[in-house]
């Protein structure tokens, strides 16, 4: 039997599910962070006590130490790394809790310690300075970043998955009525986009008109 599962109509999410599994073993803290960690969205990779809501498994697990590691705890259960204070540990769906190696140890120190600057700061002239290299603190980080403040407004554009901006600024992102805002040239025209790639650009289409990608 194929079962269609969606990011809208899946019934629980990988926090809750971590939340569900580990809620009595170890204290999550206020912010945690999982991931589904195979297709039966029966078990999850998560962190507990996170500074802020981030996606943090998500960076961890792009780490090739942190993934060798958790991979050998992968099957068929649950896993959550928890800060003991002085190491990282791992524990498992049946509370056994395992120290994690010494590089592993720092390679999820670093990125912890780290998320708290993912979103930038504000200077005292109230600019907002971000590090390019660094993770995206949300999905849709950028776009509200290109957009600005939108409170106050009558038809404040919303952004939606479907958004193709990314951290320099680039590309465009949906808004109300079926409009595609291109922030390229901070234009708004009926959504009709399409790519063609060339050798030294890539050019948007929209409504009729071309615009150049450099």
């Amino acid at each position: 039997m194929i079962t269609k599962v969606t990011s809208r109509n899946n019934k629980i999410t990988p926090v809750d599910l971590l939340t569900q599994k580990f809620g009595s073993k170890i204290i999550l803290g206020d912010f945690s962070d999982a991931v589904f960690s195979d297709a039966t969205f029966k078990n999850v990779i998560g962190i507990a006590n996170l500074p802020m809501k981030a996606p943090v498994m998500q960076v961890l697990l792009e780490n090739c130490i942190v993934l060798e590691y958790v991979k050998q705890f992968m099957t068929n259960q649950s896993v959550c790394f928890v800060d003991d204070g002085k190491q990282f540990s791992i524990v498992l769906e049946d509370g056994k809790k395992i120290e994690v190696p010494q590089d592993v140890d720092k390679a999820i120190r670093a990125t912890v310690g780290d998320v708290k600057h993912w979103a930038g700061y504000l200077t005292e002239d109230g600019e907002h300075v971000i590090d390019l290299l660094k993770p995206a603190p949300g999905p849709h980080f950028y776009v509200n970043l290109l957009l600005g403040n939108r409170l106050g407004f009558k038809r404040t554009l919303q952004t939606t998955p479907k958004s193709v901006v990314d951290r320099f600024g680039r590309g465009s992102f949906r808004s109300h009525a079926a409009t595609q805002v291109l922030a390229t040239r901070f234009d708004v025209r009926q959504e009709k986009t399409v790519f063609r790639q060339t050798d030294s650009s890539i050019y948007m289409r929209t409504a009729n008109r071309f615009f150049t990608l450099r």
